[in-house]
Formats: C-alpha cells, structure tokens, sequence
C-alpha cells in the first residue's frame, strides 16, 4: 500500500482513468489528509457528465477524501451537488476574471452551499491586490476553509517552488488558514513539469 498524504492530481481528463487504475492496483494507506484535484484543462475527451462520474469513483477509492475543483469548468453546478461537502472551489488566478474574489465565489457558493473553499496563494498572486483579494476571501468564506494551495507561480502561469519571498508576502494569509492543510503545489528543482497551471 502507498502512504495517502497530500494531493492526487488529475489536471487533464484523460489522467482520470489512469489514476484509478493506479488506485485499484495499489490501494492507498489511512492517511492523514488527502485530497483529489478535478480536471481543469483538456476536458474535451470527458464531457461534464463522465467526468463528475470518475471523481466519484476515485474519491471512492480514496476514502471520501475532498474534491478540488477550478469553478470555470463546471457547466451545471446541480449535477456537482453529488460531492456535498467534500466538494471544494479553488479561486482561480487574473487569467480567468469571474473566478477570483470573494463576491465572484459568492456566487459559486450560492450555487453549491455545502462547498467548501481551497486558497491558492499562487492564483492571487497573479491579482492587482492579492493582499486585499486574500483578505476579502478569508473574512467572507473563512468558515469554508477546507484547504490551502501554497507554490509560486511563473511567468507562464505554471507552479514552481515556492520562493521565501512568495511565502513571506502571504505570511499574514498563512496564519488565517493554521487550521486548514497546506498542499506544496509545485515541482522540485529537478524535476521535469508534467502539469499545467
């Protein structure tokens, strides 16, 4: 059995059916938290439908663990409804208006009230005010809180290590969210990017 600790990702549709094959093979160990980051880019070979489906699936294997999901790839919010609590919305970064501050969450947390909230601190980053932005989130969707996303974000959009200056300007942020798990969303120096943004 593998250790379960951290974050599965699925970042395109087509990982889906290799990370439950993966899952059925070698079951995950009880873990400490784990959690299932939906797709959120070349969604074209699952429509809306079959991709909710294998989340399900997954997050079976998975013991229940929570379903991350960027809001700007889900088409009808009812059918998201299944995960209940387990399911929890990303704020997204500046390339995706619509997605980012805590009036346009609002409107995702209108749609889907038992959801909760992942922060990424590399998405806010990319804002005008990610200070005030963060603020903001915090104050009015604190009590979602479920999950922290925490790397640096490069010129082109991907995560990278986190840089001590990043995590020293989100310090304030940081000691908001203690309560919460903070997920490392980065690659290490040596290794190759196989993910997106």
């Amino acid at each position: 059995m593998n250790p379960l600790i951290g974050e599965y990702s699925c970042l395109s549709a087509h990982e889906l059916e290799g990370l439950e094959r993966s899952l059925r093979d070698d079951p995950p160990a009880i873990a400490i938290h784990a959690s299932l980051h939906a797709p959120a880019k070349d969604l074209g070979a699952l429509d809306e439908a079959e991709r909710i489906d294998r989340l399900r699936r997954l997050q079976s294997l998975l013991r229940g663990a929570p379903v991350i999901v960027h809001p700007d790839v889900i088409e009808e919010p009812e059918r998201w409804g299944v995960f209940g609590q387990t399911l929890v919305i990303e704020n997204l970064d500046g390339r995706r208006p619509g997605f980012s501050d805590a009036d346009e969450l609002a409107d995702w947390f209108a749609a889907l009230p038992h959801a909760g909230l992942c922060l990424d601190l590399a998405h806010l980053s990319t804002l005008e005010d990610p200070l005030g932005t963060g603020d903001g989130i915090l104050s009015r969707h604190g009590p979602r809180l479920r999950q922290v996303h925490l790397s640096s974000i490069g010129d082109d959009g991907h995560h990278r290590v986190l840089e001590r200056t990043d995590l020293n300007s989100h310090r304030e942020l940081l000691r908001r969210c203690a309560h919460v798990p903070w997920i490392i969303e980065a690659i290490g120096p040596d290794q190759q990017l196989v993910g997106g943004p």
